[in-house]
């Protein structure tokens, strides 16, 4: 699972941000870096730690980094 998370935050990292950096004006780009960090404050942190802590025991678990 782990192995797979890295490949798809690869992939937005080199195909997706660079697209919407072509589509999207500095001031879009800003609204929508704000918009991610209210979500993840609505989350809370608590949740946010519960998956970093569940995806960290799934890599211990399957041994999924070398």
């Amino acid at each position: 699972y782990t192995e797979a998370l890295l490949n798809h935050i690869a992939a937005e990292n080199e195909e997706v941000f660079p697209i919407a950096e072509t589509l999207f004006n500095d001031t879009e780009l800003e609204n929508l870096k704000f918009r991610f960090v209210d979500t993840d404050q609505g989350l809370g942190i608590d949740l946010k730690t519960e998956m970093e802590d569940w995806t960290r025991q799934m890599d211990e678990h399957f041994h999924l980094r070398p």
